[in-house]
């Protein structure tokens, strides 16, 4: 074993802007007695009343003392030995061992290289998996969407090659969205796969894709070509900028949001927008039953009680009423602060729900004689966070900086696993038979089941 030291800022799994910014405010108190009113730039000494000077002359030292002792490393902690030539794992309280896994990619003459892009999501069946996200991202007024990447693996991801080019490839401008434009498929922000069985017995994956530029879909999503089954984005009602996709059973539907708002798709018929947004963002889809189905999605709200509009407006829960397919923000009765929004929604069972979102935002609805009762839970991280998954009876929440979160009360309350400012941010965790993953920016991290 090894040793290591960390702060009191560590030791609480606090960020280390909050420390520098909790520096920076001690020393401006501890000065000011000296230098009030004094403009430096960078920042400004207040002018504050002689009485309070004085005192500043006695706390303001002190105070700036105990601000550096947060910085200070005085405790110890144990370390576990990486042994060379392996990837270090990344251990927390739960012993949930995450480990990075490099994305080794082969081309065709057969030389391998390493990719570090923005990863959205991932997706397996048996040894082969699907990984998709961004070479880069534009978007917005007058700009370049940018370019979607995706991966495929037969051999657990020991080694992956790029089907980029397997998906549909053309170009132009978007509709209700000035002067963006695209060529070729743009970030893939979300993938599901589905086997599926022939008439003659051969089982293929189904894939679908989640993009900027649209909904693809394959039939073999291992050998064939992904197909854009959500009209033309230079057409209105502009298909586009689509961030997350939720199923009902074995992809009878669809429910996909994004700038464009939320939109559906039942077999046989064709593409509709049910609730129409463009200017403001939304986020997150999940579906939960069938024939008597709740549809849940998040993002944010078209004007709020701050007055803020669109993109500046905090965030909101949106519900299905079904089968009039209605869709209806949620009155949480739950004041957020300004513009902070939710990011990912997750019904887990009958009775419970739960959003996340920025700032460390959970929220946990429960429903009582059909009628949903909200409360905010305590996450224990600032963090933003930015996906959800199940897997058993626990809960499993990932966010910027590293973190990752669980919950084995239904989400009533939650243990920070892992706060790794290092590792960067995570996108999307995801459970499937044989292993557990996590992708985000620049990273991926894997857990195999015993």
């Amino acid at each position: 074993m090894m040793t290591d030291t960390q702060s009191i800022l560590q030791r609480l799994n606090l960020p280390s802007e909050f420390g520098v910014v909790l520096l920076a405010f001690c020393f401006i108190l501890a000065v000011a007695p000296y230098f009030a009113g004094s403009d430096f730039g960078v920042f400004k000494i207040p002018a504050f009343e002689i009485r309070m000077r004085r005192r500043l002359r006695v706390l303001g030292p002190a105070i700036l003392v105990i601000a550096i002792l947060l910085h200070l490393p005085l405790f110890r902690t144990s370390l576990a030995k990486p042994i060379p030539g392996r990837v270090s794992r990344i251990s927390s309280p739960a012993k949930a061992l995450w480990q990075p896994v490099p994305i080794r990619v082969v081309n065709n003459r057969g030389e391998t290289f390493s990719l570090e892009y923005t990863w959205h999501d991932i997706a397996w069946v048996g040894s082969e998996g699907w990984l998709c996200g961004s070479r880069e991202e534009g978007g917005g007024s007058d700009q370049f969407l940018g370019h979607g990447i995706l991966l495929h693996t037969v051999n657990d991801g020991a080694s992956w090659q790029d089907i980029t080019n397997t998906v549909e490839s053309d170009q132009g401008t978007l509709a209700k969205f000035p002067n963006q434009s695209w060529n070729g498929v743009g970030p893939i922000t979300s993938i599901e796969v589905y086997p599926r069985k022939s008439e003659n017995g051969t089982t293929f994956v189904e894939g679908w894709l989640a993009s900027w530029t649209g909904i693809y879909m394959t039939a073999d999503a291992a050998n064939g070509t992904w197909h854009r089954v959500t009209p033309k984005p230079s057409k209105p009602p502009a298909f586009a900028h689509f961030q997350r996709i939720a199923a009902v059973e074995a992809f009878r539907e669809i429910y996909a949001v994004g700038w464009q708002g939320i939109a559906h798709w039942e077999r046989g018929g064709k593409w509709q927008v049910q609730l129409p947004t463009y200017k403001y963002l939304i986020v997150g889809v999940s579906v939960f039953g069938d024939t008597q189905r709740d549809v849940w999605a998040v993002g944010r709200t078209a004007r709020d009680e701050y007055g803020k509009e669109y993109s500046d407006s905090h965030g909101t829960i949106y519900h299905l009423r079904w089968p009039q397919n209605q869709w209806q923000q949620v009155p949480t009765g739950i004041p957020l602060e300004i513009a902070q929004t939710f990011l990912d929604i997750r019904q887990i069972n009958y009775e419970t729900v739960i959003a996340v979102g920025e700032r460390g935002l959970i929220l946990r609805g429960t429903a009582k004689n059909n009628v949903w009762v909200w409360r905010r839970a305590i996450s224990n991280t600032p963090a933003s966070l930015n996906a959800i998954a199940l897997e058993g009876n626990t809960v499993w929440v990932v966010g910027d900086h590293g973190v990752i979160l669980n919950s084995h009360d239904d989400g009533a309350t939650w243990s920070v696993i892992q706060n790794a400012s290092a590792v960067g941010n995570f996108r999307r965790i995801r459970f499937f038979t044989r292993s557990a993953w996590i992708v985000g920016d620049g990273v991926v991290l894997n857990q195999h089941k015993s």
